[in-house]
């Protein structure tokens, strides 16, 4: 039996409008550069509940089973969000980009967030290894987090390839994963509207990209 708690709902929900929210307001405003800070907290806590949900999937399913919910769920409106990325930077006329970035998930016409993509997929694929880091080697997996933790405080590394490296959202991983194993979101909150956002919130966030990806793209012929 699937669990379904409101609170998880209500928490990606709410994450989701800050996103648009900040996402609208850099794009529209001049000057509020600074928000977009709430924007990549919004995102670090769309981990963390994602890797709640995850640490519970894993304990409910076998390994199959876990991945097929994932492909099920994820893949359509990815494909979807490519192909209209497509469409829509052929329709602009913008030079699509495949290869290199787009190998590892990003949209052939870049928007706010695509990396959300990406990191989205290695989390989903590394969920197992991280599942049983935790709870066969949990002492070495709570120091390798918390080192990741202190390395990304201390040291400016903005590599392509570390920016966007599941790696670096370890520790949001412990943190699911730790909460998950202290119930601690296992309420049930309604709020309708912002838990539609919840549940709906991976086509939120696909939706947002391409539309910002668009307005940006538009901007340039303007």
């Amino acid at each position: 039996m699937t669990e379904k708690f409101g609170l998880i709902d209500l928490l990606k929900g709410v994450c989701i409008i800050v996103i648009l929210a900040v996402h609208s307001i850099v794009f529209f405003t001049q000057g509020f550069e600074f928000l977009a800070l709430f924007s990549q907290a919004a995102v670090f806590a769309l981990v963390v509940l994602l890797s709640y949900n995850y640490f519970g999937s894993m304990k409910r399913n076998s390994l199959r089973a876990f991945y097929y919910k994932r492909l099920r769920a994820y893949a359509p409106p990815i494909a979807v969000a490519w192909v209209f990325s497509a469409l829509a930077g052929i329709a602009l006329g913008v030079k699509l980009r495949f290869g290199g970035q787009q190998a590892i998930g990003f949209f052939p016409v870049p928007g706010a967030g695509n990396y959300f993509v990406p990191l989205l997929i290695q989390l989903v694929l590394l969920t197992p290894v991280f599942y049983w880091l935790f709870k066969e080697h949990r002492f070495f997996f709570t120091v390798f987090s918390f080192s990741i933790a202190i390395f990304c405080l201390l040291v400016d590394f903005s590599a392509f390839y570390w920016h966007y490296n599941v790696i670096r959202f370890i520790p949001l991983v412990w943190i699911g994963f730790f909460c998950k194993l202290g119930k601690f979101f296992d309420l049930d909150h309604s709020v309708p509207i912002v838990n539609w956002f919840g549940r709906n919130s991976l086509k939120i966030f696909l939706g947002q990209i391409i539309f910002f990806s668009n307005l940006n793209t538009l901007g340039d012929f303007i």
